[in-house]
């Protein structure tokens, strides 16, 4: 007798169990040969795709701190020249005596106050700065010189007032005064300047180095 039997004839149970084990075949397969099923190669890649990750994770947190840390380097830079423009202001390289002398009068002017002279004194020395003073005469109102001063005190170049004599205001006087100018007084306003090093002494027979000039000798 010839029996023929086809899987469709199985149980549903059988069917389900026959594709189980062959599910589990192919995957056997897939992991002890590497063709035609490269499952362990695939799983591989896959793995050092993953370690891939984290490195490239923890090279993008790195480069964040630093994107961080650039980030507060240009701000204190930013400050840094800031103050450097603000300290150029306060002690310029040079005199600049003609825009001191309009600062000095503009003060004046806005307090009410009259200055009658200004005599540049001899600059002195200093260890890294120059002292530029000026004896100053002028009156006023009590609180116009007072005023005067506190505007002196806002230029952004450093003044300072010494010898500061103030005396009632005698009429008539030398220069005719508005009638609410009640004192004079005297003073030496004093403001400063940078004192440049020194040029190096060239010694016989060197070279000067390059890109600095060398002061005549």
């Amino acid at each position: 007798m010839n029996l023929k039997l086809s899987f469709q004839d199985l149980a549903w149970q059988w069917q389900l169990g026959v594709a189980l084990a062959l599910a589990a075949a192919i995957l056997a397969a897939g992991e002890l040969a590497p063709a035609p099923f490269p499952i362990a190669a695939a799983r591989q890649q896959l793995e050092s795709l993953r370690e891939q990750n984290v490195q490239n994770e923890r090279q993008l947190a790195s480069l964040r701190s630093f994107e961080l840390r650039h980030a507060a380097l240009v701000s204190a830079i930013a400050t840094s020249r800031a103050q450097l423009t603000l300290l150029r202001e306060a002690l310029p390289r040079k005199q600049q005596l003609g825009r001191f002398l309009l600062e000095l009068q503009h003060a004046a002017n806005s307090s009410r106050v009259s200055i009658r002279s200004v005599s540049a004194q001899p600059v002195v020395a200093r260890d890294d700065h120059y002292e530029m003073p000026f004896a100053v005469a002028l009156d006023g109102p009590y609180f116009g010189v007072e005023n005067f001063f506190h505007r002196l005190s806002l230029l952004r170049r450093i003044v300072n007032v010494a010898d500061l004599e103030i005396k009632g205001l005698r009429r008539p006087g030398k220069y005719p005064t508005p009638p609410d100018a009640t004192v004079t007084a005297n003073l030496t306003v004093v403001t400063y300047f940078q004192r440049h090093p020194p040029a190096p002494v060239r010694k016989p027979g060197q070279r000067p180095a390059p890109g600095r000039p060398v002061a005549p000798r």
